[in-house]
């Protein structure tokens, strides 16, 4: 009887430690898509960034150019 209970103890003890490495993971691979969105909106904000100044520095050398 004794060793059945230690059995089904240690049986529980390791689904809790499976279970938690499981949310331990899950919680990491949120973090790294959190990183990645976070990253991914830094360089589409970048390239938008660039484009308008490509875009001003456009309009401006044609307005010189028409004026000049």
């Amino acid at each position: 009887m004794k060793v059945r209970w230690l059995k089904v103890r240690w049986l529980k003890v390791r689904r809790l430690k499976v279970r938690r490495l499981k949310v331990r993971r899950l919680k990491v691979r949120r973090l790294k898509v959190r990183r990645l969105k976070v990253r991914w909106l830094k360089v589409r904000w970048l390239k938008v960034r660039w484009l308008k100044v490509r875009w001003l520095k456009v309009r401006w050398l044609k307005v010189r150019w028409l004026d000049g």
